[in-house]
């Protein structure tokens, strides 16, 4: 059997799906992928076709042109099944698909720009396409991330109710990988926040938080993340770089992969506001047993068991100084003990070998039915 993942940015794959790849692989179902041509689309080890346009670009022209290259190329191509993983791709794809008639395993991974309001008009285009070619797209299963996204769906009458759905628990994570070394407290207590480096990821509430606490020599704050030049919701670089002048946080850059950075930390703080899936860095934070202060978007609190692992809250700074100031004052007996229970929630929820294998399960019905 062989399938396609498909999307519209590079990194994502590389990032989130080569366990994937990896696992299917290993199923003897042989995975190619389409993205856009990126950095990363030349690392995936996988045969990587990059003819989908950027998941950034919205020339019309361009977009048309690409989905019609892709088009050809995959009538061409044999291939059993698509898989899909952002709003995106899934609605360039589900067009595609409308003529190429292959089975479709869409998930959807945070509801993003498809719930920013009644009154985004792009929320309300993407809505309305997915509601018309859903139907028509040969959709073999359409997984969410939590059981919100999936009610957001349901009651916006999105979906069909024949439509088949099945919720997962975001992308996993590799436990023998991100596997804490020591659970141990000492002081200075670390923060961390790390992420794209947008407003709506809650970066501004960070360092206002980071400034609050400046002089208290028990406290560090760190960042880690890249800017978005392109994103008109990217995080001010000119702030950044002036708190981090002044001490008031330390900026890490851009870091592929956290794990070592993330080891010496004592905490996560993630204070979205973005309508996300389960976010990547908050499961690997938790196998790797930090403490979780993260918002109540739907996503984001799955992470947290609300006063055992870490702290679920609404996005504001009075409340973020509450949760800091209840942690300074904690004994390290009780850092430790919600610090394994992190990690015991990980292996409870995320481990990405049983994520991977809801996956590999649900395709092999493919060839179930064909018998």
């Amino acid at each position: 059997m062989k399938g396609i993942i498909a999307s519209n940015t590079s990194w994502s794959i590389y990032n989130f799906r080569l366990n994937l790849i990896d696992h299917l692989n290993s199923k003897g179902i042989e995975i190619s992928t389409i993205t856009s041509d990126e950095e990363y689309s030349h690392k995936i080890p996988a045969k990587n076709f990059p003819f989908l346009p950027n998941s950034q670009s919205l020339n019309l022209l361009l977009i048309l042109s690409s989905l019609m290259k892709t088009y050809f190329f995959l009538k061409r191509m044999n291939f059993d099944f698509f898989m899909t993983f952002t709003v995106r791709t899934s609605i360039e794809i589900a067009i595609l698909n409308i003529f190429i008639r292959k089975p479709l395993f869409m998930t959807i991974n945070g509801l993003g720009v498809l719930n920013k309001g009644e009154n985004s008009f792009l929320g309300y285009l993407l809505r309305n396409m997915l509601r018309i070619i859903i139907p028509f797209a040969k959709v073999e299963k359409l997984f969410f991330q939590s059981d919100q996204d999936l009610e957001f769906f349901i009651k916006n009458k999105i979906i069909p109710s024949k439509i088949n759905t099945l919720i997962v628990n975001g992308s996993g994570v590799d436990l023998n990988f991100f596997k804490p070394r020591m659970i141990s407290s000492k002081k200075p207590m670390k923060f961390l926040h790390f992420s794209r480096l947008l407003k709506s990821k809650g970066v501004g509430l960070y360092l206002d938080l980071a400034k609050k606490f400046h002089k208290d020599r028990d406290l560090e704050f760190y960042l880690a993340g890249n800017f978005d030049k392109n994103d008109k919701d990217s995080f001010d670089p000119k702030l950044i770089e002036k708190y981090s002048r002044e001490g008031i946080i330390s900026y890490l850059g851009f870091i592929n992969n956290i794990k070592d950075e993330l080891e010496e930390i004592d905490c996560v703080i993630f204070m979205s506001t973005y309508p996300e899936g389960i976010p990547k860095n908050l499961i690997e934070a938790c196998s790797l047993g930090k403490i979780i202060v993260t918002s109540k978007q739907s996503g984001c609190r799955l992470t947290v068991d609300n006063r055992q692992n870490g702290f679920s809250i609404e996005p504001s700074l009075e409340k973020l100084e509450e949760i800091v100031e209840v942690l300074k004052n904690m004994s390290e007996k009780d850092l430790n003990i919600m610090k394994r229970k992190s990690v015991k929630l990980a292996h409870e929820k995320f481990d990405i070998n049983t994520i991977n294998k809801i996956y590999s399960t649900e395709i092999s019905k493919l060839t179930d039915d064909s018998n």
